[in-house]
């Protein structure tokens, strides 16, 4: 069993509570820091807006889902072939559907901003464990063929991941 200890003293308390304050504004130079990199990161996602559409709105009950199957081998072989990635790809074929479930819809959007997940560390380092990772808003086109938003894609997610 442990024994009880002794209350502190209220001049204790008192040089514990500026003890502590003294460490938080030594602390702020580096917290300012990190809030200046954190706008530098939001800067550029301000910039991108999604136009008004029914996507864009609460969903109802009615709402549904699809899937669809496919061979990896082959999407990494059209990816690639096309010198894209398997995500930019991805992204552009979930954007030309959406742009045809708009189309049903009476609506027509010549791009759509979409949230992508990314994550930036590249290594584990002893002092810098942990994900560095967040979300890019980047504007993607969605008409015309296949390929030309693919290539479009592409070129777009390089410079966003650039920005990072």
């Amino acid at each position: 069993m442990r024994e009880a200890q002794a209350r502190p003293s209220l001049p204790a308390l008192a040089r514990d509570a500026w003890s502590d304050r003294i460490r938080s504004l030594r602390r702020m130079p580096t917290a300012l820091g990190r809030l200046v990199a954190a706008f530098g990161e939001l800067g550029p996602s301000m910039a991108q807006r999604a136009q008004p559409s029914s996507l864009n709105k609460p969903t109802g009950p009615h709402r549904s889902l699809s899937t669809v199957v496919v061979d990896v081998s082959r999407v990494h072989e059209l990816a690639h072939n096309h010198g894209a990635t398997v995500n930019d790809l991805v992204l552009t074929a979930v954007t030309g559907a959406l742009h045809e479930l708009l189309i049903e819809r009476g609506e027509q959007l010549d791009s759509l901003v979409v949230s992508v997940p990314f994550a930036s560390r590249t290594r584990t380092e002893s002092d810098q464990l942990g994900n560095r990772s967040g979300v890019i808003p980047v504007k993607l086109p969605t008409g015309g063929g296949f390929s030309d938003r693919l290539t479009a894609v592409s070129a777009i997610m390089r410079a966003a991941k650039q920005q990072e």
